[in-house]
């Protein structure tokens, strides 16, 4: 259940109902869609009529461009990097998630499915998208992909850097900030800062 207030009299309004099962929660950057998601599936919310679920493979680690128009996440079974488009002003779910005819005569509106963008060869514990570059974290080297072309959006390596220092057996994740050119890897005990 989503619960919410007025701002300026805190009043609460109707909570709303959101689909069971969803065990995570984010907000994107464009400061208007939440997320919700659990292993397999993602559920964008807007609102309670602009909403948009998709099935996924796995879910690892994930990250947004930063004007949260691409989703990007990872999926540690089959070792890919997927994405996702959130273009556009509405998501209105449709009944299903393939091509839909909308009546007769126009064109069948296609919904947005994840996209592969990458193999990896090494399990990624850190993303971070910027200035156009998805960066991927690993426990010997972050790799930096940036779009080859417009046309076919293949997304390519561009930069590989080894981290100067032994990585801890134990680092659950990496926190990848590339605009100061930082990064804070998360262990079950500590914190490690690293300049990239």
């Amino acid at each position: 259940v989503l619960y919410s207030w007025n701002a300026e009299n805190w009043k609460p309004r109707t909570p709303v109902q959101i689909e069971k099962g969803f065990t995570n929660f984010d907000i994107s950057p464009d400061d208007r869609t939440l997320l919700f998601f659990n292993d397999q599936a993602l559920l964008f919310w807007r609102g309670a009529r602009d909403t948009f679920r998709v099935k996924i493979p796995h879910l690892d680690r994930y990250c947004f461009s930063p004007g949260g128009d691409e989703f990007f996440f990872f999926d540690g079974q089959q070792a890919k990097v997927y994405s996702l488009e959130l273009r556009g002003n509405e998501m209105v779910q449709q009944r299903d998630y393939k091509n839909v005819q909308q009546r007769k005569g126009e064109k069948a509106e296609k919904r947005a499915e994840p996209r592969l963008l990458a193999n990896t060869n090494f399990e990624v514990i850190g993303m971070a998208c910027e200035n156009g570059s998805l960066w991927l974290a690993g426990r010997d080297s972050i790799i930096r992909l940036e779009l080859s072309g417009l046309k076919d959006r293949q997304w390519k390596t561009v930069q590989s850097v080894a981290w100067d220092a032994n990585i801890p057996y134990n680092v659950t994740g990496v926190q990848l900030n590339p605009g100061r050119q930082v990064a804070w890897l998360l262990s079950t005990d500590s914190l490690f800062y690293f300049r990239l």
